[in-house]
């Protein structure tokens, strides 16, 4: 009897662990390796960029302060524009709640004055339609009747976004392919500029911290191009606007644009050609990737300098979380690393440290810098996200690095207020967190 208890029991083991195995195997095979997409490279002279940022935080007396250039920006090239915009922002959506500013009203009334005041420009706004799925989004009716064109980016097995309920939209769909992007182009005088940032039109992120670049020339191409391709838009709708443009000679930035999962697998290489006594400074909302996770302990022991300034995963709108993935992912890092790779979390007050940022100084006094908004997660590997983030490498001395560098320095060294805390005060050695963690890399999951 007991040997048939052992029996049953262990076969019942056994068929548990063939059903994980085929369900590891089909979840595997049902990923795609992911889009990569890398722009060409361009030479710009360093007047034709901008490093903008928006940053909460407490400053020496305990006040919350806000400082937001981002969409400012944004608002000022949708003013200037003459001839066309092209605006794709992943969150696009209202809230009833108190928040710190109305942004999704604030970008709907550039561009409903805009289209009053030039009714004859096109405007597209690309959005994901995750932000109209009960079909009650105010500020996209607002726009579509104004003749503002809404394309929604989602699976393409939704033919008709306006008869899908919620049901049958998350039943159809193939949630792998968010349009996480958030970016601008539009022309502006003899030129076309270009914004790319972390940030979204969305009013419970609206105090989040986060950063972009403003570039005026060059990489709109790459962007217009992925743009079309994504979104079939139309040559003839664009080429009039194209010609007799100002664009300057070649300077000393060079810049790429990286679209999907171009941004992780370029990353992963400079980490991997970094060398000692070189420095590898993050600023990253969610961290998770289990190569670049791994490929960071190797630098470190290389002798590397690595900081890292994590958001702590306990905010989102207003709700709680549960530090997951970036608490059991530090204390990875942390371990295994003996301490030599240094962690900072960021103090939020109910907002999201946004920022997704990785700097490389290298000995030869030149930096990479990668931003926009691309997360350093599993999932970014597998198509489950497009994504739009820029590459830019120039000289250490130049103003851009500089302030780049001088943000970072300042959020680390809490330098004019209170932005981060030590490692260990908000350390989490949960081993649930960690199994947890393991899990998701082993299956790519979100």
């Amino acid at each position: 009897m007991k040997k048939q208890k052992r029996r049953t029991k262990f076969n019942l083991f056994l068929i548990l662990i063939i059903i994980l195995i085929t369900i590891y195997i089909a979840i595997t095979l049902s990923y795609s390796k992911g889009n990569i997409y890398k722009g060409e490279i361009h030479q710009i002279p360093e007047s034709s960029i901008e490093f903008l940022y928006d940053l909460t935080y407490e400053d020496n007396q305990g006040n919350i302060i806000h400082e937001q250039e981002i969409f400012d920006k944004i608002f000022e090239i949708i003013d200037n524009a003459e001839n066309f915009i092209i605006l794709d922002m992943f969150l696009f959506k209202e809230s009833e709640k108190q928040v710190y500013r109305n942004l999704a009203n604030e970008t709907t009334e550039h561009l409903i004055n805009k289209k009053n005041k030039n009714p004859d420009i096109p405007i597209y706004l690309i959005t994901d339609y995750i932000n109209n799925i009960n079909h009650n989004n105010q500020n996209l009716k607002k726009l579509k009747e104004q003749g503002i064109i809404i394309i929604y980016s989602a699976p393409h097995k939704i033919k008709d976004f306006d008869k899908e309920t919620p049901l049958n939209y998350f039943l159809k769909a193939n949630r792998k392919r968010l349009n996480h992007r958030k970016l601008i182009i539009a022309d502006n005088q003899d030129k076309i500029v270009s914004l790319i940032t972390s940030a979204n039109p969305h009013d419970e992120s609206s105090a989040h911290s986060n950063v972009a670049f403003y570039i005026k020339e060059k990489i709109w191409k790459d962007i217009y191009d992925f743009e079309k391709k994504e979104n079939k838009l139309s040559n003839n709708q664009f080429n009039k606007f194209f010609n007799n443009l100002s664009e300057s000679q070649e300077g000393n930035i060079s810049i790429q644009f990286l679209a999907d999962n171009a941004l992780v697998s370029s990353i992963e290489k400079e980490i991997e050609n970094t060398q000692k006594g070189e420095s590898i400074d993050i600023m990253m909302f969610y961290l998770s990737y289990d190569k670049i996770i791994d490929k960071l302990i190797q630098a470190s022991e290389r002798g590397v300098n690595i900081r890292i300034i994590l958001d702590q995963s306990i905010d989102a709108f207003g709700k709680k979380k549960n530090g997951m993935p970036n608490k059991p992912v530090a204390e990875i890092l942390n371990k295994k690393s003996k301490g030599n790779i240094q962690i900072r979390w960021y103090k939020t007050h109910g907002e999201q440290f946004h920022i997704k940022t990785t700097i490389f100084n290298k000995q030869d006094n030149q930096s990479i810098i990668f931003l926009g908004g691309s997360h350093l997660v599993n999932y970014d590997t597998i198509n489950y996200n497009s994504q739009s983030d820029v590459k830019l490498i120039a000289d250490s001395k130049t103003e851009i690095i500089q302030k780049i560098n001088t943000l970072f320095n300042r959020i680390w060294f809490n330098k004019q207020g209170t932005y981060t805390t030590d490692y260990e005060e908000f350390r989490d050695t949960s081993a649930i967190k960690q199994i947890v963690h393991r899990a998701r890399a082993l299956f790519r999951l979100p």
